[in-house]
């Protein structure tokens, strides 16, 4: 997370987007990667209005939140490893993207009503 602005001004979409606008675009991009992880990892998505969470039995993370430590200044290596030891994750957990796990594009999927 140290070179969040540097990912910034990479993945801008416009020369002359503002930094601080791609900065909280690409921690929104962290956030929905590592939400995916957490998915994959078996945890639960939990909703409702103005907040989402993700859950596995007690524990809960907010994706979001994680990020916004992680770039502050004071976020250290044994920070994000209390973290990993409270939450039991596997340190190796990848935010890579993952295809669909059954291959099934999304007009491919059933939604209720129309095509089942």
């Amino acid at each position: 997370m140290s070179k969040l602005d540097a990912i910034a001004d990479e993945t801008s979409f416009y020369p002359s987007t503002p930094l601080d606008t791609a900065r909280e675009s690409v921690k929104e991009l962290f956030a929905g990667a590592l939400g995916c992880a957490l998915d994959r990892a078996g945890w639960q998505i939990d909703h409702g209005p103005g907040y989402l969470w993700m859950r596995r039995g007690d524990a809960k993370i907010n994706p979001r939140q994680w990020i916004d430590e992680m770039v502050s200044p004071e976020f250290s290596a044994a920070a994000w490893h209390d973290l990993l030891d409270r939450f039991q994750l596997d340190p190796a957990m990848s935010l890579e993207y993952v295809d669909d796990r059954d291959s099934r594009s999304l007009n491919e999927l059933p939604v209720p009503g129309c095509n089942a």
